[in-house]
């Protein structure tokens, strides 16, 4: 008996979805980390992939490992001056590998408070984005703020919201779509 170990064709309604998990390594510039990003999409599409999922706060990857708490505010500035910046390179990301990304959430900052924002950036070169929800106690410390509405997003593959930690600390908003 031989087990056949390759499919030769797929059935047509498989969609691929690469999720990556990242490890940190610190005191990444932002050209540094999003050549990082780049590789990984670039090998999920290779790999067969229509969208990458990746994890929150993959940009912390340009802070120091374990940042004195007393600096927390002047880095997570730091980070949200790059949002903008952050954004385009996702996007050119994206569209250069016929990729749609999803997650991948940054440090904004509106005013006086932060936000931690996911994206779904469409292959097409479209942005959208979801604010997390709920912000852990760590995140309220430092001046996040939730976002009151859960978004909907629709693809021809299907459909989706982002909610960021809602499977472990927060759970009670995915309960509530699902029922």
């Amino acid at each position: 008996f031989k087990m056949v170990e390759e499919q030769k064709s797929e059935p047509a309604n498989i969609v691929k979805i690469a999720v990556l998990n990242f490890k940190i390594l610190g005191m990444q510039d932002l050209e540094s980390h999003m050549k990082r990003i780049e590789t990984f999409a670039v090998e999920s599409k290779a790999k067969g992939a229509k969208y990458l999922l990746l994890p929150e706060l993959i940009v912390f990857d340009m802070l120091p490992i374990n940042p004195p708490d007393q600096k927390m505010i002047e880095y997570l500035t730091a980070l949200s001056n790059l949002s903008s910046e952050y954004e385009g390179h996702l996007k050119k990301i994206s569209m250069a590998n016929n990729l749609n990304i999803i997650g991948a959430s940054a440090v904004i900052k509106i005013k006086n408070h932060f936000i931690n924002r996911a994206f779904y950036v469409a292959s097409t070169g479209s942005v959208l984005y979801q604010d997390k929800m709920q912000p852990t106690p760590w995140e309220a410390k430092y001046g996040f703020v939730g976002e009151k509405q859960v978004r909907y997003f629709e693809t021809e593959d299907f459909s989706f919201v982002i909610l960021t930690c809602h499977d472990a600390e927060f759970p009670t908003i995915s309960s509530r779509l699902v029922g």
